[in-house]
């Protein structure tokens, strides 16, 4: 619990700079939407797990609001053509954290941690390699880690352990900030160095050929302004 609130931590002081703002924008949030949602994962991490019965737990911050999160980010990907790519992202999410947690122990708090990290960085690099865009590094990594969740849950009683059902664990719910912060990290980077290359190339263009390559100029400005949009492709 308590990494998962310095990792909520950290994406709530990235509301405070330029970057962190940026990120959450091209998801369609507003700086106060990304604080409830920030608020919403913190209080579902400290509240109980749901318990159904002796062998099936479900926690909230770690399951139950990422799924709901997935769902509110298809409707984006719906309205912007992407879902192919999301879903793509997704699969190899979800193929990923079920191989990464049949094969890491986690018997330890550092074992733990070390799990959540790994989980966390390779997911969130294959996502934003497939998704190509926030909403569907997003989508990918929500519904990804926590579809690959379930698959181990159901891999571990009936094949491994015979532990309980326990969805959302604390590794699971480390394992998404992670992912989603270094995801988020990468497309800003991405975002940022695409501009850098686009205003470099203008202005070589423009000072071999300043009155023809005028309009082209102007033209790709207003290019560069896309990328304001809260579903800009990335590269």
């Amino acid at each position: 619990m308590t990494m998962g609130l310095i990792l909520l931590g950290v994406m709530m002081l990235g509301l405070f700079f330029g970057f962190g703002r940026s990120a959450f924008k091209g998801l369609g949030l507003s700086a106060w939407g990304a604080f409830l949602v920030v608020l919403a994962f913190a209080i579902g991490i400290i509240v109980p797990a749901i318990r159904f019965s002796d062998v099936f737990s479900m926690n909230v911050g770690g399951f139950i609001i990422p799924v709901i999160g997935m769902f509110a980010l298809l409707a984006i990907l719906v309205k912007n053509n992407a879902v192919l790519r999301g879903v793509a992202a997704m699969l190899a999410v979800t193929a990923a954290t079920t191989g990464l947690l049949l094969v890491m122990p986690v018997n330890s708090m550092g074992m733990q941690v070390l799990t959540a990290f790994t989980i966390g960085l390779i997911c969130g690099a294959i996502a934003f390699i497939i998704g190509r865009t926030r909403s569907a590094s997003a989508f990918g990594i929500l519904g990804g880690i926590a579809l690959g969740d379930l698959i181990f849950c159901l891999i571990d009683y009936y094949a491994v352990t015979g532990a309980a059902f326990t969805f959302g664990r604390a590794v699971v719910y480390n394992s998404i900030f992670v992912a989603v912060i270094f995801a988020m990290c990468l497309a800003e980077i991405a975002l940022r160095a695409g501009r850098a290359m686009g205003e470099a190339s203008v202005t070589r263009r423009k000072l071999n050929f300043e009155v023809s390559e005028e309009h082209s100029f102007d033209e790709s400005v207003a290019e560069d302004n896309d990328y304001d949009s809260f579903d800009d492709e990335l590269f």
